[in-house]
């Protein structure tokens, strides 16, 4: 799909940088200059049916004046193409995750249950549920707002009871599966009808995934969607709880107790589930402080970003460093080999290098130095004077110096010598 950049959209939209598509269409950031603010622009061409956008709309109308889901500021058409302007958000928790290291901390993710909880809930009171809750529809905010969580992505949003007497809708099987495989419920996949019971069980594997960067089924693959699904269904149905949150605290193997243990009518404990987690994160001795995982790794990101220059001149002068430490290695390398290189004499005869005769003359010397010291001494007898008060001759008194503190300076001369300082390697 083609889209004109530079194009007023609906006389008020001016597109900025690409940063998201999907089985809709594009997303683009982009500039409302009526209000002069930024939105996240979704562009879908007008002709396709059952326009997810749409869909969205409606639900955009219904969720309003609320902390958990993105304003919606236009829906409308353009040209050959539909747009929705809602609140351009920063990233979602699979990119998080990504910046993470494909791993959250206790303390980050448990930050982060309380809010989808309270996200997933807002959904359900206003009658819907959603039936695709992954990481990728959990955002965080911009600016003044990036501590909240929100939640987005409504095409897929059922109603599961009456807007007006609550009647809640029937049971029934055999539907096929709404929704993303890894974290669907198992009831989903096996073809049952969704209630909200279903989205606190997916609530529930997105949790271990980011704790954990996996899920047991993740691996189940086949060109055939239907094979996937039966593959996946029988690795959820055979996987205990306890060996999906083994490493974890107690309370994620109690939350799918419990969520397992609801009826298909029956509303969740959104407040007993919440409370359980905050004792949990209170008894680990966490600060609510809402500073995440990934807090530290963009504020490394922008003091990297602020500091290009320094670092490139670091960068610089370490490969200067590298060369010079090369240059010498080769001269060192070259000295050794032409050291080894036969001459010719001015006899028209060969000899070998300076270094090799250098290495012959002091093997020379060694072997002489050695012969002198393994000739047997002649041992030298010396007639010993007795001086009142002196026992040896090097041990006569001298005028002005004190004996005792003569025999001293000796003792410490004969000392063996202090070992040498070590070598600094001088910095280049």
């Amino acid at each position: 799909m083609k889209v004109a950049k530079d194009h007023l959209w609906a006389g008020r939209f001016s597109l900025g940088e690409k940063i998201g598509a999907g089985g809709f269409g594009q997303i683009y950031e982009a500039e409302d200059t009526r209000q002069h603010i930024k939105v996240a622009l979704k562009i879908e061409p007008n002709d396709v049916k059952n326009s997810p956008l749409e869909i969205e709309s409606k639900m955009y109308g219904v969720f309003t004046n609320n902390n958990y889901v993105p304003k919606m500021y236009f829906y409308g058409s353009d040209s050959d193409k539909n747009l929705l302007a809602i609140d351009l958000l920063d990233k979602s928790l699979e990119k998080h995750l990504a910046d993470c290291k494909r791993k959250m901390s206790l303390k980050t993710v448990l930050m982060l249950i309380d809010q989808m909880i309270t996200c997933v809930q807002y959904i359900h009171s206003c009658d819907f549920i959603h039936r695709d809750i992954k990481p990728e529809n959990f955002m965080t905010g911009c600016g003044e707002f990036s501590k909240r969580i929100y939640i987005i992505d409504f095409g897929l949003c059922k109603r599961y009871r009456n807007q007006y007497n609550h009647q809640h809708i029937p049971y029934t099987e055999g539907n096929s599966l709404t929704g993303t495989p890894r974290y669907a419920s198992i009831n989903a996949l096996a073809g049952g009808k969704q209630s909200r019971r279903d989205d606190m069980e997916s609530l529930g594997y997105v949790w271990i995934y980011l704790l954990k960067g996996e899920l047991p089924w993740m691996d189940e693959k086949s060109e055939d969607v239907n094979v996937k699904f039966a593959k996946v269904l029988k690795k959820k149905q055979s996987t205990k709880i306890e060996d999906l949150c083994k490493g974890l605290p107690i309370e994620f193997t109690r939350y799918f107790e419990m969520i397992k243990s609801l009826q298909f009518h029956q509303e969740p404990e959104y407040d007993q589930y919440r409370q359980m987690f905050r004792t949990l994160f209170d008894s680990e001795g966490f600060e609510r402080d809402y500073i995440y995982d990934w807090s530290n790794v963009e504020s490394e990101q922008a003091e990297a970003k602020q500091n290009g220059t320094a670092g490139y001149r670091r960068t610089k002068r370490a490969r200067k460093v590298v060369q010079v430490e090369e240059l010498l290695a080769m001269k060192s390398n070259a000295k050794v080999e032409e050291d080894k290189t036969p001459t010719e004499d001015s006899k028209g005869g060969f000899i070998l290098g300076r270094g090799h005769r250098e290495k012959v003359e002091a093997q020379k010397q060694a072997a002489a130095q050695s012969a002198e010291e393994s000739a047997p001494k002649q041992k030298i007898v010396r007639k010993r004077t007795m001086t009142r008060g002196v026992s040896s001759p090097m041990m006569a008194p001298t005028p002005g110096i004190d004996t005792k503190a003569k025999m001293t300076m000796e003792m410490n001369y004969f000392k063996p010598p202090p070992p040498p300082p070590p070598k600094i390697a001088s910095r280049i």
